[in-house]
């Protein structure tokens, strides 16, 4: 019994001093605002001057004390039916109902917050009401009453409306569409997307109207709209490319996946998808990071490549894990504040009124003593409770950082494989057309006839531009794009070699700045710069007998590029274009810029000039 006496009163000390150190850290800055406003309280001039005191003292305690911030409201209201004034009940109304929900006390929320609507409609104050359709609405949404929440938003969106509040109604109005998407009424939810975009301001709030089309794009995927949600989806990156906001952008990408897998287009869909969940490991993105897994099990599935499936859906549980344990973190804090409020109301009540008792006999004295020692009693248990809460969430927080470190190795590890791998199938790849170079050169050697010797030639150079830029790739760190400069550097010196003496003054002027282009659109530009620098070999030697050619490279807008190649030969014969030309080259550098979703352009300036405009997404 001894021993316990002297727990307690070890305890009892700790206690003393957390609360000095509590009440010094946690409310050094609370302390002198209830000071001065108890201080207001006690030598206020009229009623109304009192009730606005007791609602900012209600407003202070609902975060620490929501039994006290309810006991200052309530107080506020007895004070304002006493003088019958309606803006002074509205507003005690409004602040009871936030503690309430503060504490996930819905029923008694939704209560009060309707009895301030009631009164803010009766003096015709159109802010209020707004505020408190608002708040109904998404008290009814944690409460699980998603019909009540779409009536009461859907009020709230034509006062917003009426009152000309477009910021307020642009949010509203994408909050009820999401609301209506996740219950499958996607046609409902489009209407009401299409109507929040037309209130965003575009030129100010660019990420808010991409993340609008966004939206609107997945509701048209679940129509199977898929063209529309590529019209709304390119829309949203233009707005993204001027916020550069890379959170959006990767949302966008798994939008953009998730039509071309709609439209069973995979390898389109593993390329955005790609992108995304690099986004998203960059920017720390839990909830991308796991839709993009699971995007990655789904284009796997469906190619029938089970192994990858299974080992991207092990990927996309590992991140639910670990995304469910935070969860699980908040509704644990959530359910720290349910306490018994209306006991601690009672209380409080009972305190008044004793309070007052003591005021009439004028035992002031006594008031202060008593006052004093409650509240270090439950400023006391208090912060002991609070420290025992916070160990145990310091030690939740320890383990799942420990559980994400693991994660994070395993996704490294299986990071570097893959590119390890990627470089090996570059490789791999570059030595299979070196061969094929190698086969076309031997068959040359045993053909007679000119014109075959001159095909295969030209097929060899086209074989060693896809070679140069296999090598490229994995050379660098980058597997997914290459320096074009660099590649055109090479390309011409390996052209140049091929070509023999003949060539031998030829020469190079390289403008190209530093610029990395994918795979994709890599291959058919070095395809057409190869036909080029070949058709300028064959052709283009002026009387001098010195070849200059020159490369430049011009951004024409957000997406679109133009690669100008020049020579100082003497052209195309009069009257030919690359529309009429017959020849095999100058009908691939056409076709080949389709392809990339551009064109080809020639013209005569003191020697041929060709502009290839193409597009950098494929």
């Amino acid at each position: 019994m001894k021993g316990n006496l002297n727990l307690i009163g070890r305890k009892a000390l700790l206690a003393i001093v957390a609360l000095c150190c509590f009440w010094h850290c946690s409310y050094g800055q609370i302390v002198p605002d209830i000071n001065k406003l108890n201080r207001i309280l006690q030598y206020a001039k009229t009623d109304t001057d009192k009730i606005r005191t007791l609602l900012q003292l209600s407003d202070v305690y609902s975060d620490t004390s929501v039994a006290k911030g309810i006991y200052y409201a309530d107080e506020a209201l007895t004070q304002s039916e006493k003088i019958h004034w309606t803006e002074g009940k509205m507003l005690a109304e409004f602040s009871i109902g936030n503690c309430y929900s503060n504490v996930t006390v819905y029923d008694d929320a939704i209560k009060h917050y309707k009895q301030s609507l009631a009164f803010a409609k009766q003096i015709k104050r159109g802010d209020v009401e707004l505020k408190c359709l608002i708040q109904i609405a998404e008290t009814y949404t944690e409460a699980q009453d998603i019909e009540e929440s779409f009536l009461y938003k859907k009020s709230a969106i034509e006062l917003a409306h009426r009152l000309g509040d477009r910021n307020t109604e642009c949010e509203e109005t994408n909050l009820l569409a999401g609301g209506l998407n996740n219950l499958g009424r996607y046609e409902e939810a489009i209407l009401y997307w299409r109507r929040s975009f037309a209130l965003v301001d575009t030129v100010k709030r660019r990420n808010a109207a991409a993340m609008l089309l966004n939206n609107l794009a997945t509701g048209f995927i679940k129509l199977k709209k898929t063209d529309s949600a590529l019209v709304c989806l390119r829309r949203a990156f233009h707005f993204n490319e001027h916020t550069k906001d890379s959170s959006t952008r990767s949302i966008i990408l798994t939008t953009l996946c998730e039509v071309y897998l709609a439209d069973k287009n995979y390898d389109s869909a593993t390329k955005y998808c790609r992108k995304a969940l690099e986004l998203a490991k960059e920017n720390g993105n839990l909830d991308v990071l796991q839709y993009s897994y699971k995007l990655f099990s789904k284009i796997y599935e469906a190619t029938k490549q089970p192994q990858k499936a299974l080992s991207y859906y092990k990927d996309y549980d590992s991140v639910t894990f670990l995304i469910n344990n935070e969860q699980k973190t908040i509704e644990e804090a959530k359910q720290i504040l349910e306490i018994d409020f209306n006991k601690k109301v009672q209380v409080y009540k009972l305190e008044k009124k004793s309070f007052e008792d003591i005021k009439h006999n004028q035992q002031i004295a006594l008031n202060a003593t008593i006052l004093a020692l409650i509240t270090f009693i439950f400023l006391t248990v208090y912060v002991y409770w609070n420290m025992v809460q916070k160990n145990k969430k310091n030690k939740t927080i320890s383990r799942q950082s420990e559980q994400l470190q693991l994660q994070n190795e395993t996704i490294e590890n299986a990071l570097k494989e893959k590119e390890t791998l990627l470089k090996e199938v570059h490789h791999r790849v570059k030595n299979n057309l070196q061969i094929i170079s190698s086969l076309l050169e031997l068959q040359s050697e045993h053909v007679d006839d000119a014109n075959a010797k001159i095909a295969l030639g030209e097929s060899q150079a086209r074989v060693i531009s896809m070679a140069i830029i296999h090598q490229k790739l994995y050379q660098n760190d980058n597997l997914h794009s290459l320096d074009f400069r660099a590649f055109a550097d090479d390309l011409f010196m390996q052209m140049k070699n091929m070509s023999g003496n003949r060539i031998k003054t030829a020469e190079i002027t390289n403008e190209i700045p530093e610029k990395y282009f994918e795979i994709d659109v890599a291959i058919p530009l070095g395809l057409i710069l190869n036909e080029l620098i070949t058709n300028s070999f064959k052709y283009a030697f002026p009387k001098s007998g010195i070849l200059n050619i020159i490369l430049r490279l011009e951004k024409v807008d957000d997406a679109y590029y133009m690669l100008r190649y020049s020579d100082n030969g003497q052209g195309l014969p009069e009257g030919m274009s690359l529309e009429t030309n017959q020849s095999l080259g100058l009908q691939l550098v056409s076709r080949l810029s389709n392809q990339l979703e551009g064109y080809a352009k020639y013209l005569y300036d003191n020697g041929s000039v060709f502009c290839i405009y193409f597009s950098e997404y494929q």
